[in-house]
């Protein structure tokens, strides 16, 4: 996703950050009330990724649920205790599964086609405060160039959470959940030659929030699917793969679409 702003709009307001930035002690997180018998507590969130598109997030201190609500629409699976990760598709029944510390070296795409970003915005930080997503508290950081939002893990998802969050998005995460991110582009794109300096591309945005009561199984892999050779074979649909023999081409074409 991408906005073309005046990079005067972006940077007035990032000054006005900077102005605005406080170091009081973060405020208490919303608590995680108990759940009714047979459920965990789950923190719900929709997203619009600009590589992924739309996302559904459910985060608990028992499992992660990811699923892409765009036109890949795959779904990603991991739960205590090994945290191994499951990526699946519904309407092809296939899965892979790999456990967490080789698919945080894989990912879902390599960083060739997803540029994997530093995993904390820490450096040249001219702002730092608190802030709300509905009733949740937050924190903003800020410089001349990026806008950075989060909340912090604890108490609502298990730090496997990050980790897998991090390594499907590519974006800071600063140990916490992301919840929206925009930077200010410089030079000229490698793919079209284009002069980017000054456009906006909002890596992320959260449309929804909200603590919800779920089933644990919906942290578990599903049964009797059909075991694929990669990754790739599953996040695409067979209709897509059958369109192109090329898993290269397409992925390059969906990252052309979100320049």
């Amino acid at each position: 996703m991408r906005l073309r702003l005046p990079s005067v709009m972006i940077v007035s307001g990032l000054i006005t950050a900077a102005f605005l930035a406080c170091h009081a002690q973060s405020p208490k997180p919303v608590p995680v009330k108990a759940s009714p018998p047979g459920s965990v507590s789950a923190l719900h969130l929709k997203q619009t990724h600009y590589y992924w598109d739309d996302t559904e997030l459910y985060l608990s201190n028992v499992g992660l649920r990811l699923n892409n609500l765009g036109r890949m629409g795959f779904s990603l699976v991991a739960a205590a205790p090994d945290w191994d990760v499951t990526v699946f598709r519904q309407d092809d029944k296939t899965c892979v599964r790999q456990s967490l510390d080789s698919f945080a070296r894989t990912g879902l795409v390599s960083d060739f086609l997803l540029k994997r970003s530093p995993r904390t915005f820490e450096q040249s930080v001219l702002a730092r405060r608190d802030i709300k997503f509905g009733k949740f508290p937050g924190r903003l950081y800020s410089n001349e160039r990026e806008i950075f939002e989060f909340l912090p893990l604890a108490p609502y998802a298990a730090p496997p959470c990050e980790r897998i969050i991090f390594t499907v998005y590519k974006i800071p995460t600063n140990r916490g959940i992301p919840m929206k991110c925009i930077k200010l582009l410089r030079g000229v794109d490698g793919l079209t030659g284009r002069d980017r300096t000054g456009d906006q591309r909002v890596y992320l945005v959260t449309r929804r929030i909200e603590m919800v009561n779920v089933s644990p199984e919906i942290f578990q892999a599903p049964k009797g699917y059909l075991a694929s050779k990669s990754i790739q074979e599953v996040i695409l649909s067979k209709e897509n793969r059958s369109a192109s023999g090329d898993l290269d081409e397409l992925f390059e074409a969906h990252r052309s679409k979100r320049k």
